[in-house]
């Protein structure tokens, strides 16, 4: 339904500023035509690239400086794919799929003459655009079997070469202190290897073979390492951590089960969650000095860590099994890692920054919500208010020290909270049928938000936290969506 309405004559700029009316210039640039929607816009140089979707099966590439006469017509493409740069090179890259199928490499410096054809990659389904390797982007081409090439470029003809075939790749990544591009990759056996490329044929070397494998489903880089897992068909994960040298790529551990990467602010070292094979999560760090992978936590039998949320230097994790989901914190180490409350489901964590406490919701099997808060402690874990019964938390957001979120109550009615963390302050705000985004003004203390009403407009509301400051601004007109926003100016600018 949004394209009936958004789908006449696409401009530039035919929006409305929803703040301070009085005071915003909107004017059209250009108008460009009959098209869909932008299906791309990126900023580059001075000047913003536009593709916009026609009716038929082709694409538009379009360019403009904010002016009139720097608006203009580029290309026509069948599928162009998403921009990106060349370090040293002043133009714009993308990969484009003919109607043959060919995958090419194109670029453009804004004109029509400077948009052209780089090279073909020849006949391929998918691609890829890689981590820069010593000044080059790396790019994968995709063949229907799932195998493919590796090729890199510095953005010229001569410069855009093959350097390997692969029956399939796992994960690329970059390291700080190197200026090549590594990969994992396996063949038609399964053997997972560790590789590495500076963007050439002679430089694109393997670091080590690492045994068999079908899945790499954990890779975090952090200082000059890498951690990534591989798990065997047999079921076995393997914990690795890599320098990019053979000497430094070593195993650190064998799991059943390995899953969720992160780091403590406090500490360089890994932590993970494990699955025994009885079923028992465990959280883990591994010890780069000492190579050992010391237990942190036991969280028993559980299906998985629905949320790991960051406040300080701790950690708060709720694992979740058929039973509910339990809250726990740690500081990442085991004897301040302490289990704080359960319920039937438990999600949302949030923290504001200026308070020592933490929210949550936790929600009874009757599908009565309550708003909790922790500040880290058992005996400082406590109910702020019950809210009542309610389907999901559809949307939230955190201005002015106050957390605002909006409930379904049923598919047409929704209520929208704020809490300041204590009873009397938690207040149902406003109740309306169908909510849209949360938004920020710089320099309003004010949370924004749209709703549409029951008469399909959309209308802009803004609240101060009371149920007298929760106010209509503007009804902006019978619109069902909102297809882009943006900040320009302090004001937001979208476009419907």
């Amino acid at each position: 339904m949004k394209h009936a309405i958004c789908s006449i004559a696409l401009v530039i700029v035919t929006l409305f500023i929803c703040l301070k009316p009085a005071h915003a210039q909107v004017t059209l640039v250009e108008n460009l035509g009959s098209f869909d929607q932008p299906d791309t816009v990126f900023s580059f140089g001075t000047k913003n690239y536009y593709v916009l979707g026609t009716t038929g099966t082709t694409e538009q590439l379009w360019v403009s400086d904010g002016t009139a006469f720097g608006t203009s017509f580029l290309a026509t493409f069948e599928n162009p794919g998403k921009f990106h740069s060349i370090p040293g090179s002043s133009d714009l890259f993308f990969i484009e799929y003919s109607a043959a199928g060919q995958m090419q490499l194109w670029k453009t410096n804004g004109t029509v003459a400077g948009t052209t054809m780089i090279i073909s990659f020849g006949t391929y389904n998918k691609s890829a655009v890689w981590p820069e390797a010593n000044g080059k982007m790396t790019y994968i081409s995709y063949g229907n079997s799932g195998s493919g090439k590796l090729w890199a470029s510095d953005g010229t003809v001569a410069g855009t070469i093959f350097i390997l075939n692969f029956d399939f790749v796992l994960k690329p990544f970059k390291l700080p202190t190197s200026n090549q591009m590594f990969f994992l990759q396996g063949n038609s056996s399964d053997i997972v290897s560790l590789w590495k490329s500076d963007g050439t044929v002679a430089g694109t070397t393997l670091v080590e073979t690492l045994g068999t494998s079908t899945i790499c489903n954990n890779l975090a880089v952090r200082d000059t390492v890498c951690y990534f897992t591989i798990k065997e068909a047999t079921g076995s994960t393997f914990l690795y951590v890599s320098d990019g040298t053979n000497a430094g790529t070593n195993l650190e551990g064998i799991s059943p089960e390995i899953f969720n990467f992160h780091f403590y602010q406090a500490s360089n070292d890994l932590y993970f969650f494990e699955r025994t094979a009885q079923g028992i999560v465990n959280l883990r760090k591994l010890e780069l000095a000492t190579g050992t992978t010391p237990l942190i936590g036991n969280f028993g039998s559980q299906l998985f860590i629905e949320q790991m949320v960051e406040v300080g230097n701790i950690y708060y994790y709720t694992p979740t099994s058929p039973s509910g989901t339990s809250l726990y914190v740690s500081d990442g180490t085991a004897a301040g890692t302490v289990f704080l409350t359960n319920g039937y489901t438990l999600y949302n964590v949030v923290n504001t920054g200026s308070s020592i406490d933490t929210w949550f919701f936790k929600k009874d099997n009757t599908g009565v919500m309550q708003l909790w808060k922790t500040n880290g402690t058992p005996s400082g874990t406590s109910i702020v208010k019950q809210l009542g019964n309610y389907g999901n938390i559809i949307t939230s957001t955190i201005t002015d020290n106050k957390f605002y979120f909006i409930l379904a109550a049923s598919a047409s009615n929704y209520h929208l909270w704020v809490t300041d963390g204590t009873m009397n302050g938690t207040i149902n705000l406003h109740s309306f049928n169908s909510s849209y985004y949360f938004h920020h003004f710089t320099g309003f203390p004010e949370a924004f938000f749209y709703e549409l009403s029951a008469s399909g407009n959309l209308e802009l509301w803004k609240s101060n936290g009371s149920i007298a400051g929760t106010t209509l601004i503007k009804n902006l007109g019978t619109l069902d969506n909102i297809d882009e926003m943006f900040f320009y100016n302090n004001r937001s600018v979208v476009s419907c």
